[in-house]
């Protein structure tokens, strides 16, 4: 069985992407996001300016 995949070598069967369309589509393979800290510290000073304004109304 290991004879067999070694013979069978997909590596050199395999083609990398020719389109321009192609190769920004594998350049972005290793994009993990990267927006969520934003959104997170976005969301945590909502809440600061909203817990403010309500203890403002509150007196």
């Amino acid at each position: 069985m290991i004879q067999q995949w070694q013979q069978w070598q997909q590596w050199k069967k395999s083609t990398e992407p020719i389109t321009k369309e192609g190769k920004a589509k594998v350049a972005q393979n290793g994009y993990k996001g990267g927006r969520w800290k934003l959104i997170r510290d976005l969301t945590r000073a909502f809440r600061e300016q909203q817990s403010a304004t309500n203890s403002c109304v509150d007196r």
